[in-house]
C-alpha cells in the first residue's frame, strides 16, 4: 500500500474547482502540498485532480477534486505520511490520510 490519499475532513471543506480566476491559488497549493509529501520520502507520482482532468476521463469522480493522491517509492514513506499528517491541519481543516488501492491508482479510478 505505497499509495495513500489525502483530503480534507470535512466534505462541505473541499478546494474551489480550478478555474481561471483561481489558478494560481490552486497551483500554489498543489505545490504546497506536493513539498510537504516530499518530507516522507521519494515520491513515484502524484495526481491533484482538476475540472480538466474530470473532462479528459470518465475514472475521475467530482468528489476526487481538492483531494491529493500519491504513490511513494518505498511502503514506509506511506506509513509515516499517514501517522504524521493524518489529523494534522492544512489550510484551517483536518486532513484525513488513507491508504489507496494500488489497481485504483493506477487506472485513476479516483474519488
Amino acid at each position: 500500500a505505497n499509495y495513500v490519499k489525502l483530503c480534507r475532513q470535512s466534505h462541505h471543506a473541499r478546494l474551489k474547482p480550478l478555474t481561471a480566476n483561481n489558478e494560481k491559488e490552486f497551483e500554489s497549493i498543489q505545490q504546497d502540498v506536493l513539498n510537504e509529501l516530499k518530507k516522507f520520502g521519494k515520491i513515484v507520482s502524484f495526481i491533484f485532480p482538476t475540472l480538466k482532468d474530470l473532462k479528459r476521463t470518465s475514472t475521475i469522480k467530482q468528489s476526487a477534486l481538492g483531494k491529493a493522491f500519491v504513490e511513494f517509492e518505498e511502503l514506509s514513506s506511506a506509513f509515516i505520511c499517514f501517522n504524521l499528517l493524518n489529523e494534522r491541519r492544512f489550510l484551517d481543516q483536518p486532513v484525513k490520510v488513507e491508504f489507496f488501492s494500488r489497481d485504483q491508482y493506477i487506472t485513476q479510478s479516483l474519488f
